[in-house]
C-alpha cells in the first residue's frame, strides 16, 4: 500500500477543516445569537412622550431590569431624552424576558429592529 504524500495529507486536512468551518458557521451557536440576526427592542418613531415615560416606568419597575445606566452618571444617561431612555429600558426588558417578540410590544408602542442602538459606552446586548 502506497503512503500518502505530505501534500495529499495537507490537502485532505484543509478540505476537512473547510467543511467543519462551513458547517459550524451555518449551524451557529444557539446560546449566542448571530450578530446579523440579533433583534433590538426600540420605541416606534411616532410614540409620544407620555407613552415613552410609561414604558420606562413599566420596564424599570419590573424588578428584572437594572435601569441604573439611564440615571445621571450612567453609561446610557446621555442623551438625556425620553426616547433614548425608553430605548434602553424597553430593550433591557426584552432581553431580561428571553428576547421573545411579544416582550417588545409595550401596548403596541415597541418594535423590533436589527439596527443596534449602541453608542459610546452604552452597549446593547
Amino acid at each position: 500500500m502506497a503512503m500518502a504524500s505530505p501534500i495529499d495529507v495537507f490537502l485532505v486536512s484543509m478540505l476537512v477543516l473547510n467543511l467543519l468551518t462551513v458547517t459550524t458557521s451555518q449551524a451557529g451557536d444557539p446560546a449566542m445569537p448571530n450578530q446579523a440576526e440579533t433583534k433590538f427592542c426600540v420605541p416606534k418613531p411616532e410614540v409620544d412622550d407620555k407613552t415613552l415615560q410609561t414604558n420606562i416606568d413599566y420596564a424599570c419597575g419590573s424588578n428584572v431590569v437594572d435601569c441604573n445606566p439611564i440615571k445621571v452618571g450612567g453609561d446610557c444617561f446621555e442623551p438625556d431624552t425620553l426616547k433614548s431612555h425608553a430605548t434602553f429600558a424597553m430593550h433591557a426588558y426584552y432581553v431580561a424576558n428571553g428576547r421573545n417578540d411579544h416582550n417588545c410590544d409595550f401596548a403596541s408602542s415597541g418594535m423590533l429592529t436589527t439596527q443596534n442602538p449602541s453608542y459610546d459606552r452604552c452597549v446593547y446586548q
